[in-house]
């Protein structure tokens, strides 16, 4: 696998991925949100691949990485403008589910899956549900 830093992501970012096998691919940012692709083993005992691939989301400066900071709620200090926000992001999913296939999507905060969900869906994908790992669970996007 190779791994490289992409500029926005803190070091401490690569270090826990790299423990659990898991790397960045892609990397956008999206009015002060970084939008992360990662690959990594996958976890889904109903899927027939050897990689996962997982969007991340998270504001500028945060670790989506860090299960402490994945379960804090936090204040919203920029809000970004919508109609830029959700066209690059649909723009941005659409080129990943094309170009690799099943895209997860999930949080070890069950609510923040939920609002990922809810946002991916408003956005017009079709989503599937499954678990993964020891009986969390995440949705899917897939071609």
């Amino acid at each position: 696998m190779n791994w490289y830093k992409l500029s926005v992501i803190l070091d401490e970012t690569y270090d826990r991925l790299k423990q659990i096998n898991t790397h960045i691919i892609d990397n956008r940012e999206i009015e002060g949100y970084d939008i992360v692709l990662t690959e990594g083993q996958n976890y889904d005992q109903n899927y027939d691949s050897p990689v996962m691939y997982q969007i991340a989301i998270q504001r500028e400066g945060y670790d989506f990485s860090n299960p402490q900071q994945q379960m804090e709620k936090r204040k919203i200090d920029h809000i970004p403008n919508i109609d830029v926000f959700v066209s690059q992001l649909k723009n941005i999913i659409t080129e990943w589910v094309q170009k690799y296939g099943r895209i997860y999507i999930g949080s070890l905060n069950t609510k923040k899956t939920t609002k990922y969900i809810s946002i991916l869906k408003f956005l017009g994908f079709k989503l599937n549900d499954t678990v993964v790992g020891p009986g969390l669970p995440v949705s899917y996007i897939e071609s």
